[in-house]
């Protein structure tokens, strides 16, 4: 009997559970879900039947981004939509693919179809953008994506000296702080770590982390 048969995706019951044949098999609707290969296992009278990582749910897509548009100086906030962003916060990360690969400086999940970026500064002015997402382990496809441009240079492009130094890194920090400081685009507490970002970016510092 049908009432005998628990299934799971994960951690996550199946929504139903249909008996196929008496003794061969079965039919799991499988839960809303994302990200990389689930086990499946199936609980007949308390006997389990284990099938590691045999299902994966479908990769995430992005299919719009707003706006368009984006303040390169500014840390611009882009809203992200598609599906398969989770069901739940799985704690998405984000990052902007152009010229450079820079990770969004805060990145919000809000739904299964939506999510926030706070872009950094583009390190590389004005330019051909898109979001690429990694939410579980699984990656959004580049190739599919739609773009966005960065619409004016940064002041430090020209103002500062652009080579791996501390004159580089303590000249674009400066300018930076000043600016969001001045235009409030950012709580006060996090604007010297967006700067120090930009700055490590701007002046080539690859191994600088957050």
């Amino acid at each position: 009997s049908a009432l005998n048969i628990v299934g799971f995706v994960g951690e996550t019951k199946c929504v139903a559970i249909t008996l196929i044949s008496e003794d061969s098999s079965v039919k799991c609707v499988a839960p809303s879900g994302t990200g990389g290969r689930k086990d499946l296992r199936i609980q007949v009278a308390g006997v389990s039947v284990h099938l590691e990582k045999s299902i994966m749910y479908e990769a995430p897509k992005i299919t719009a981004i707003n706006p368009v548009s984006v303040p390169s100086e500014s840390a611009g906030e882009i809203s992200v939509f598609g599906i398969n962003f989770g069901v739940i916060d799985m704690s998405p990360k984000a990052v902007i693919v152009g010229v450079a690969s820079d990770p969004c400086f805060k990145t919000q999940w809000i739904s299964d179809s939506s999510l926030k970026c706070v872009a950094l500064a583009a390190s590389q002015g004005k330019s051909r953008n898109t979001i690429q997402l990694l939410i579980d382990g699984v990656k959004s496809r580049i190739e599919r994506a739609v773009f966005f441009e960065y619409t004016d240079s940064l002041s430090y492009h020209t103002a500062c000296n652009r080579d791996v130094s501390e004159q580089c890194f303590d000249c674009v920090v400066s300018f930076c702080y000043s600016f969001h400081l001045h235009k409030q685009d950012l709580l006060s507490g996090d604007i010297l770590h967006f700067c120090e970002l930009a700055a490590a970016q701007f002046c080539g510092y690859q191994d600088f982390t957050d």
